[in-house]
Parts: C-alpha cells; sequence; structure tokens
C-alpha cells in the first residue's frame, strides 16, 4: 500500500507524513504539490488502465490472472470543506479521480464535518460511509439511509455504518487518553 495524504484540516496527519509507505504529504498551502499529487494520481489510472486492459480492466482480475501484484495506493483526504475552500478549481478534477481509480487499485478516503459541504455525486462514489457525531440528526438519514431518529449515544467515537446495507451503530477505540484532550 502506498498513501498519500492531503490534510486541509488541523494538519493532524502530519505524523504519518515520515511514514515509509507514505509517499506525499500536502497541506492547502502547497498548491503546486496538489497539482503534482493529482497530475500523478491521473498518470497512474492511465498506466493501470492500459496495464489491465487484457484482464477485464480491473486492479482484482489484474492481480489474480497475470500472478502480479500492484501497491493499491491510498489516497486520503482530510477536510473536503478546506480542499474545497482552498482548491475549488480542482474539484471537478478530484471527483474524476475518485471515479476513475476505485477500478485500478486506487482508494480514496474523505473526511467532512458537514453534509453542506459535500456534493451529493461525490458522496454517491463511496461504497463504504462512516458517520461519527453529526451536527443534525438528518444527516445520517441523508448520508447513510438510516431510519429517521437513528443517532448514536453521544460518546466520543460513537458512530453509525452500513453493514451489509443494514444501519449499525458502532464504538471507535482510543489509543490512549491523550486523544480526549484533543
Amino acid at each position: 500500500v502506498n498513501f498519500y495524504i492531503l490534510d486541509f484540516g488541523s494538519e493532524s496527519l502530519s505524523i504519518f507524513s515520515k511514514m515509509p509507505h507514505v509517499g506525499s504529504f500536502v497541506t492547502s498551502e502547497q498548491k503546486e504539490s496538489i497539482v503534482t499529487l493529482f497530475n500523478f494520481i491521473e498518470s497512474q489510472i492511465q498506466k493501470r488502465k492500459n496495464l489491465f486492459s487484457e484482464y477485464q480492466g480491473s486492479y482484482k482480475a489484474y492481480c489474480e490472472k497475470s500472478g502480479k501484484t500492484l501497491p493499491v495506493i491510498s489516497v486520503i483526504l482530510n477536510s473536503y470543506e478546506g480542499f474545497r475552500e482552498s482548491c475549488d478549481d480542482y474539484d471537478d478534477f478530484l471527483v474524476h479521480l475518485i471515479r476513475e481509480g476505485t477500478k485500478y487499485g486506487i482508494a480514496f478516503a474523505v473526511t467532512s464535518v458537514s453534509t453542506s459541504s459535500d456534493r451529493s455525486s461525490l458522496l454517491e462514489m463511496f461504497a463504504n460511509k462512516i458517520v461519527l457525531q453529526a451536527q443534525d440528526a438528518y444527516d445520517y438519514q441523508y448520508i447513510l439511509g438510516a431510519p429517521n431518529g437513528m443517532i448514536p449515544k453521544k460518546t466520543y467515537g460513537r458512530g453509525i455504518t452500513l453493514i451489509n446495507n443494514d444501519p449499525c451503530e458502532f464504538q471507535t477505540a482510543l489509543i490512549n487518553q491523550r486523544d480526549l484532550i484533543a
């Protein structure tokens, strides 16, 4: 797995920037690096599209039938709101990369604080969605299709996700007590 991190929030993900499997760590101030990273991801999509053409055009079929593997590319975007505020010009390009990347072994994880900044077309592209403590009770229904009134307990790390298309309340774990302070 190769990680590429765009942190437009608190830059709390900078702790991962020196890890050997992190190819790039970019913040909102680094416009050139954002463009470079998006162009790199696009080039990987094109490269993999050509490489996988004999394997039904998919990462999974390529790995199963060729006997070869390529690293999964994981792109993490922390704070979609911050991205839209800083790089609105690249929003359509981001949507394109997310839409095209999935079948070529390029996965995206995007965080957002509110649904008001989400484009519904972007939200629909994610098969897996996790909603922690939402600002509005309607958000659980809007994002997940959860039954009206299904709200997780007001506990740090509590949320709702879908498992086999059924809403499920869950609890994340804390690594240490310092997480409660942040």
